[in-house]
C-alpha cells in the first residue's frame, strides 16, 4: 500500500494526499471491529471524490473548489449512484462467493436506509 501512495504522489502530491486522507478513514472503517456497520453516504461520496479527483488530475484551490463545489457534488453523486446502480447486482454476486466481510462497496444500500 505505502508503494501505492508513493507512486501516486509521485504523480500529483496534492492529489495524492487528499485521496490518503480519505483512504486513511475508509482503512480504518475497513479494520474497525464495526466494520459490518454502513458507512454513511457523506463518507462514502467523500472517499469516491477524492479518487475521482486524483484520477482525473483535478486540483483545484480551496476558493476554486468552493465556487464549483454545488456542482460537482451533485453532478459526481449522480454520476456515482447512477454507476452504482448499474453494478450493484454483480457486486452482491460477487460478495456471495467472498467472505462475510466482503460486502459490496456501493451507495445503493445506503440510498435504500435514507429512502426508509
Amino acid at each position: 500500500m505505502h508503494d501505492l501512495f508513493d507512486m501516486m504522489t509521485a504523480v500529483d502530491s496534492p492529489l495524492a494526499d487528499m485521496v490518503l486522507h480519505h483512504s486513511i478513514d475508509f482503512l480504518i472503517a475497513q479494520t474497525d471491529e464495526n466494520r459490518m456497520k454502513p458507512i454513511t453516504l457523506r463518507e462514502y461520496f467523500a472517499f469516491i471524490l477524492a479518487l475521482m479527483c486524483f484520477c482525473a488530475d483535478l486540483l483545484l484551490t480551496p476558493d476554486e473548489f468552493e465556487l464549483v463545489r454545488p456542482v460537482d457534488e451533485v453532478g459526481m453523486k449522480h454520476i456515482t449512484f447512477a454507476n452504482d446502480m448499474y453494478s450493484f447486482e454483480m457486486e452482491v454476486l460477487a460478495a456471495k462467493d467472498g467472505f462475510e466481510l466482503g460486502a459490496t462497496f456501493s451507495s445503493v444500500p445506503m440510498m435504500r436506509i435514507h429512502a426508509a
